[in-house]
């Protein structure tokens, strides 16, 4: 996960043949309360597997292609 630059943070498929989801910051961070605390909507894990949730995922339309294997990201314009 790297920064963005414009509030919003660019998630890494890390795989060979690449691929990131640009999520804004309403896709990641979490308001707490009404003093401007927020919780960071990551959590990681001890295998090789992550798994992006319902909130990164709002706003974004996935799509599988199962005959080329592949998953891909875009904005969904709803």
């Amino acid at each position: 996960m790297d920064d963005a630059g414009s509030g919003g943070v660019i998630v890494d498929s890390g795989t060979a043949g690449g691929g990131e989801l640009k999520l804004p910051a309403k896709n990641y961070l979490i308001p707490v309360d009404g003093a401007g605390t927020y919780c960071l909507a990551f959590a990681g894990t001890s295998g090789p597997v992550s798994i992006i949730g319902n909130v990164q995922q709002q706003g974004v339309r996935v799509s599988f292609d199962t005959a080329k294997n592949t998953v891909g990201f875009t904005a969904d314009k709803c």
